[in-house]
């Protein structure tokens, strides 16, 4: 399960060198390796906005995800595909829309796929729509923004 921190490392080197203001991260591992917190840490200084898939195992976040300066995405299920729940002191952060997402399939046609690999594409685009809007976005200013669009979560039976 997972990637080799190395391999989701050499992605993310490329993207931080080269400055790209938003970073999705769809794969991860259950290991930490040293250069994939250092690369978040830079990417945090330049102002680069990181955002990472959850693991999709139940007790797992997973590398780069559970990094505090990466912003980690669960899957939820949303009928409005840019809805989310925003928690600032949740181990995962933000929940978006990742079950039963309708994607195109290489050579034609369409299927249904669920995982959190399909909820961070939808943060990573609410910020690039915010970043086209006002350049200067950051990641703190986009947690702050993202705590504003927050949907919550519906009131439970007991």
């Amino acid at each position: 399960p997972g990637c080799r921190p190395l391999t989701v490392g050499a992605g993310f080197r490329v993207a931080v060198e080269q400055g790209w203001a938003i970073i999705n991260i769809n794969a991860g591992s259950g290991t930490l390796h040293p250069e994939l917190a250092k690369l978040s840490k830079e990417a945090w200084e330049k102002g680069l906005i990181v955002i990472a898939a959850k693991d999709n195992r139940p007790d797992v976040i997973g590398y780069p995800a559970a990094l505090g300066n990466v912003l980690a995405v669960d899957m939820e299920h949303f009928e409005d595909p840019l809805a989310l729940r925003f928690d600032p002191t949740a181990e995962v952060e933000v929940e978006a829309n990742g079950i039963y997402v309708d994607a195109p399939l290489a050579g034609g046609g369409r299927k249904f796929f669920t995982g959190s690999s399909f909820a961070a594409p939808h943060v990573a685009a609410i910020a690039a729509r915010l970043k086209e809007c006002n350049p200067a976005l950051n990641p703190e200013t986009f947690r702050e923004i993202l705590a504003i669009l927050n949907h919550p979560a519906p009131a439970r039976d007991h």
